[in-house]
């Protein structure tokens, strides 16, 4: 699992809404096991990989050198691979935008994994909707609104907007959850809501 990305300059300081360093009397007044104080940004932080604790890698291709960015990027943490966004305005461009009703179609998020399945991206055809667990994982809650809140360096084209995932709503089978990606939330929405798309194998 992942960490949050709330970093050491990111503590709550007792009685106030302030942001300070963790530290700081006041930060460790309030509490000494806050976010920003343990976990992988303080035990593992090398900006070379990801922000905080963040560890991510170009995925190698299988006669010499490495997938872009764009195209796909390896969590290193989780061991989750990640589809990268693109900037063409084709179907992976950052800004489009899919339904989730599951129908196959061109214009739904089952269309699209297909789509992206049949090309064989980063040589492999498993591609599938993440959870919405696994996509936030995602969310680097260091980053203030309006985002995009995740690790931009390795995730270009990456928009500050709502992405699917395939967790279904308890109850209500024409809602799954979204990860919004401008302000950390987790929220459902309508499967006849356009979304942003990104899979993970």
């Amino acid at each position: 699992m992942n960490d949050t990305g709330v970093t050491a300059s990111q503590c709550y300081a007792a009685g106030s809404d302030a942001l300070v360093s963790c530290v700081s009397a006041a930060a460790l007044a309030l509490n000494a096991q806050q976010d920003g104080m343990i976990g992988r940004d303080v035990t593992h932080n090398d900006n070379g990989d990801g922000n905080a604790g963040f560890s991510y890698s170009l995925v190698p291709k299988a006669g010499g050198g490495s997938y872009d960015k764009t195209e796909c990027v390896k969590d290193n943490v989780s061991g989750l691979m990640w589809e990268g966004k693109t900037a063409d305005g084709g179907p992976r461009d950052g800004g489009r935008t899919y339904t989730n009703r599951g129908d196959g179609s061109a214009g739904d998020a089952g269309g699209y994994v297909a789509s992206v399945n049949s090309a064989g991206l980063c040589g492999f055809n498993d591609w599938r909707l993440p959870t919405a667990r696994e996509l936030q994982d995602l969310v680097d809650y260091g980053v203030a609104f309006p985002g995009p809140t995740i690790e931009r360096s390795w995730f270009p084209n990456t928009r500050s907007d709502a992405y699917w995932s395939s967790s279904p709503v308890a109850g209500y089978p024409g809602d799954a959850w979204n990860v919004n990606f401008f302000n950390s939330s987790v929220v459902d929405h309508s499967r006849g809501n356009a979304g942003r798309v990104r899979l993970v194998r």
